[in-house]
Order: structure tokens, then sequence, then C-alpha cells
């Protein structure tokens, strides 16, 4: 039962002050709830953040010495973190 509460639950809460409705959870422009948008900027940086976390070695043996076999290993066997990094941007105005 407590996955159909949270649709409702916004609508249920009450100031504690004056005891009216508060309306925490209304659409914005985007159609998006407010607090979705909001707790969901961080996703882009962590995701970002990870993908260079798990290229850091591949990344220092390229600055050291870079040779085309050593780039296509990178790609070839970090393709996630490639795809993360390529596709950053658009995460970055989807969660802006």
């Amino acid at each position: 039962w407590w996955w159909g509460a949270g649709r409702v639950l916004p609508s249920l809460l009450h100031c504690s002050r004056c005891g009216e409705r508060r309306v925490t959870n209304k659409p914005t422009k985007s159609g998006r709830p407010s607090l979705q948008r909001r707790s969901a900027r961080w996703l882009p940086l962590l995701l970002v953040l990870l993908a260079f976390g798990d290229l850091r070695t591949e990344l220092i043996l390229l600055a050291d010495h870079f040779t085309l076999t050593g780039l296509t290993y990178a790609i070839r066997d970090h393709q996630l973190a490639i795809l993360v990094l390529l596709s950053s941007v658009s995460l970055w105005r989807r969660y802006r």
C-alpha cells in the first residue's frame, strides 16, 4: 500500500501552525514536480564523476604515453563510461 500513498501524500499534508493544506509537489513549467526536479540535479554530476573514476587509470596511461592502441583499448573496455561522458551535455540540459 505504501507505493500508492506516495502520490496522495503531498495533498494530505497540512501546515502545523494554521492547519491549512500545503501543496508541496506542484508541477512546474517543465511539467515535472519541483521536488523531483530538485532532488535529481546531482545525478548528472555523479554519473560524470563515476565515469572519470572508471577511466582514471586509462587517462593517466594515455597522458604519460599516448598510443592509438591505448586509446582503442580505453574506448573498447570502458564503453559505458565513454557513453556517459558523451551524453553528459544532454544530461545537464535535462536535469537543469
